[in-house]
């Protein structure tokens, strides 16, 4: 199997956790809902990269730079849907709110349009 076909089953295994988190639970874990999203996004630009011969971050603060010079047009989706995972994650105390939900997949979702149109 191919790096990029592995950076594929896991955005999509990332994209269904985030759905199945959403059904199952009637968003009781957003922080764990928008976390899903945004790693699904990460394998999913991952996959370009890896069938693009562009070579693999290392990490998060590479991978951001990365997509801004490779994927600009998505940069800014990216940048705000990992500063949401980062906030849900790290943060004590701090709630996700079911409107920043919603922008997180409102960003994922232009994501996975440009991934899949270039």
């Amino acid at each position: 199997m191919s790096n990029s076909s592995w950076y594929d089953m896991q955005h999509v295994h990332n994209q269904t956790f985030s759905c199945d988190i959403l059904h199952a639970f009637q968003s009781k874990y957003k922080d764990w809902e928008v976390t899903s999203l945004f790693y699904s996004a990460l394998h999913l630009i991952n996959g370009y990269f890896d069938l693009h011969d562009i070579e693999l971050p290392e990490d998060h603060h590479r991978q951001k730079k990365t997509v801004n010079e490779k994927l600009q047009r998505i940069y800014h989706d990216y940048t705000c849907l990992f500063d949401l995972s980062i906030r849900s994650r790290y943060i004590e105390g701090y709630k996700i709110s079911d409107l920043e939900v919603k922008r997180a997949k409102e960003y994922y979702s232009n994501i996975v349009t440009y991934i899949k149109k270039v």
